[in-house]
């Protein structure tokens, strides 16, 4: 029997005088775009250190599961509550 691979989830890649940590979270459920944790670090070391701890970040769901910023967001409830037959009542 042949000992089973560890896929390695996320990459550090070099970028000029640092490394960036890449670790996919999830898919946006509203843009259905995949959404990726990010860092940068000045050293190899750190950036595996950084890449180990966002992995663990998204084993246990410590992350956004969307990129929508938050001021769209607010925005569109807003909007929402204004035009609905509650947000007209209520409103003076």
């Amino acid at each position: 029997m042949s000992a089973r691979k560890q896929r390695v989830r996320g990459s550090i890649e070099e970028r000029g005088d640092g490394f960036r940590v890449h670790v996919y979270a999830s898919t946006d459920p509203i843009t259905g775009k995949p959404h990726y944790l990010r860092e940068t670090h000045g050293s190899y070391d750190e950036a595996e250190k950084a890449r180990t701890r966002l992995q663990n970040q998204v084993d246990e769901r410590h992350t956004a599961v969307t990129s929508l910023r938050h001021k769209w967001s607010i925005n569109g409830w807003t909007w929402q509550v204004m035009r609905s037959p509650l947000g007209t009542a209520t409103r003076t």
